[in-house]
C-alpha cells in the first residue's frame, strides 16, 4: 500500500506570516530543510498532498512558489482537509521522523 503524507504549506514548507496578501505569496521564504525532507519522501514513492487555506484564486501563484522552490508533490489542495496524519507547523516533522 502507498503511504499518502499531507504537508501544510504555510508555517511548513514556507515562512508563515499573519493576514493574507496574494501578491506576499511570491516572496515567502523557503524552508529549505524542510523542502528537502518532503522531496526525500517523494523520491521514495511516498504520494505527497501538499495543502493550505490559501484562496483559490492564489492557485496559480501557489503552484509557481513551489515550482520556483523545487517541492516535488502530487496534488495541491486549497482547503483544509481531513487527514490521518498532518504535518503542519503546529506538529512540523514529527510524524515521519521514523519513516
Amino acid at each position: 500500500m502507498t503511504k499518502i503524507i499531507a504537508v501544510d504549506l504555510d508555517g511548513v514548507l514556507c515562512e508563515d506570516t499573519l493576514g493574507y496578501d496574494h501578491l506576499a505569496i511570491y516572496h515567502k521564504k523557503p524552508i529549505k530543510k524542510n523542502i528537502d525532507i518532503i522531496n526525500g519522501l517523494f523520491s521514495r514513492q511516498i504520494f505527497i498532498i501538499i495543502y493550505t487555506c490559501r484562496r483559490e484564486d492564489a492557485r496559480i501563484s501557489t503552484e509557481a512558489w513551489l515550482k520556483t522552490n523545487g517541492v516535488h508533490y502530487h496534488v495541491l489542495v486549497m482547503e483544509k482537509v481531513y487527514f490521518d496524519v498532518y504535518i503542519d507547523e503546529k506538529r512540523k516533522f514529527q510524524a515521519i521522523e521514523g519513516m
